[in-house]
């Protein structure tokens, strides 16, 4: 799993840059990524309804793939989460 990677990365102290602003960069660029075509597009009843959709999503996915990090690393991941934000609005 490439979040296992790139957490295991992390965790070893050699921690790419972009894992250090963000515990989940891949999550949260698709999540401003798919709100923001629609206020390009000028969209408002799709800017509200892929904000709400892509934001269950993320809070389901996370949730899940947290747990397992948890379980795999222990005190160090709840120690990076503790530290790294999602930066994904009501994600902590």
């Amino acid at each position: 799993n490439l979040s296992v990677r790139v957490i295991r990365v992390t965790m070893e102290n050699t921690k790419p840059e972009f894992c250090r602003y963000s515990r989940h960069p891949g999550y949260l660029g698709w999540f401003y990524w798919s709100v923001a075509t629609q206020v390009v597009l000028l969209n408002p009843l799709c800017t509200a309804a892929f904000a709400y959709v892509s934001w269950n999503f993320f809070k389901d996915r996370i949730s899940y793939e947290e747990e397992t990090l948890v379980q795999h690393f222990g005190e160090k991941y709840q120690d990076y989460k503790k530290r790294v934000p999602t930066l994904i609005p009501m994600i902590p």
